[in-house]
């Protein structure tokens, strides 16, 4: 093989190369979302000569939840699409991060009840009245549900500029939030931040 030919060889290698890395690199994964924040304000709540706290156990005493934040850390599931390109002579890696409506995060820490200072009854039972803002994406609404997580709280008026309001027939009530993710896409990874407040009256 002559100089030339051996000289042809190298750029017939080279060329294809060159167009692998010239090419836009997609790279789809999935996360979770670690960043989503919510915090019970103004506990304990009195009225009616009611007291309202929040627990870790159905026993109360020393397990007071107080103010610091109780729910959080919600895991939002969300895709990642990586893409690089080729910029120039160098580089460029570009992430968009995307989450579908409609998926139900749990927003607990841990177990969480809510405590009455007095014991309600089927035929007396007291009120809750849950109210929470969403500061940012990607919740739409916040769900309550009550005892084993399997039965969502209904609002007993059917007024949502009152609130989210439920009775409770029990002392000790356990309650799991979860978020409602709405449609979300950006170059930032997911995060959303929302306040929650509960009060209570006697029927």
């Amino acid at each position: 093989m002559s100089d030339s030919d051996s000289g042809s060889g190298r750029k017939r290698i080279l060329v294809p190369i060159v167009a692998i890395m010239m090419c836009a690199v997609a790279i789809i994964g999935v996360g979770y979302s670690l960043t989503s924040t919510v915090s019970s304000n103004d506990n304990p709540i009195s009225g009616d000569g009611l007291e309202l706290s929040l627990y870790s156990s159905n026993t109360g005493g020393d397990t007071e939840l107080e103010n610091k934040a109780i729910f959080g850390d919600g895991k939002i599931p969300y895709s990642v699409n990586t893409v690089t390109e080729k910029n120039g002579s160098a580089f460029k890696t570009t992430k968009e991060y995307k989450v579908e409506a409609g998926i139900e995060v749990k927003l607990n820490y841990g177990n969480v009840y809510l405590g009455i200072n007095k014991t309600p009854s089927s035929s007396e039972p007291y009120t809750i009245t849950m109210t929470y803002n969403v500061y940012s994406a990607p919740f739409s609404e916040i769900r309550l549900y009550t005892g084993d997580g399997a039965t969502l709280a209904s609002d007993i008026d059917s007024d949502p500029l009152n609130g989210l309001q439920f009775e409770i027939t029990e002392q000790y009530t356990k309650i799991e939030l979860r978020g409602i993710t709405s449609e979300y896409a950006g170059d930032a990874s997911p995060a959303s931040t929302v306040d929650v407040n509960f009060s209570v009256t006697s029927a």
